[in-house]
């Protein structure tokens, strides 16, 4: 990545770079102590609401000054031959919490994604769980307007009670 972005400055390209992580991006979760904390870096976030300087929020202030956009994509389920996989050892207390979440096609993330990027969004979400939760973590990252994210952010705190 580092060397996609340095040749972009060099040959004056402008575009954009998209990370792919998950909605464990913005909290952990039972039976992902192995998957979420590489989600965790890519959003450039820690535990408990402390801050550190993630990856994806780094190069976006780094590289907009060379007309580089950076997005990162937090996607719930995906219905995927991984998830598949994923779901036969699965704990089932993770299944239980996991259960209104009826996912979404790989097709599906995509249009998603691709919405995101069109509205300029650095952090791209779907479903109101994924948006309550961006908005619910949102440190520094730039959010999607400052009226709809505070009106929004008292539900989005309480929302999300559920999931801890």
């Amino acid at each position: 990545m580092y060397s996609v972005a340095a040749s972009m400055k060099q040959h004056r390209v402008r575009g954009k770079i998209v990370f792919v992580s998950s909605v464990l991006g913005f909290m952990g979760m039972v039976g992902y102590s192995q998957y979420a904390p590489m989600k965790y870096a890519i959003r450039g976030r820690l535990v408990r609401r402390s801050h550190m300087s993630g990856l994806a929020e780094c190069l976006r202030m780094e590289l907009q000054l060379h007309g580089i956009d950076v997005h990162a994509y937090f996607p719930a389920t995906i219905l995927s031959p991984g998830f598949e996989e994923e779901n036969k050892t699965k704990p089932s207390l993770t299944k239980e919490i996991e259960g209104t979440d009826e996912g979404q096609t790989p097709e599906q993330c995509a249009a998603h994604l691709l919405r995101g990027i069109e509205r300029h969004q650095f952090s791209v979400t779907d479903g109101v769980i994924g948006y309550f939760m961006r908005i619910a973590s949102g440190g520094c990252a730039p959010g999607h307007g400052w009226l709809g994210d505070t009106l929004l952010l008292l539900p989005a705190r309480v929302g999300t009670i559920w999931l801890t």
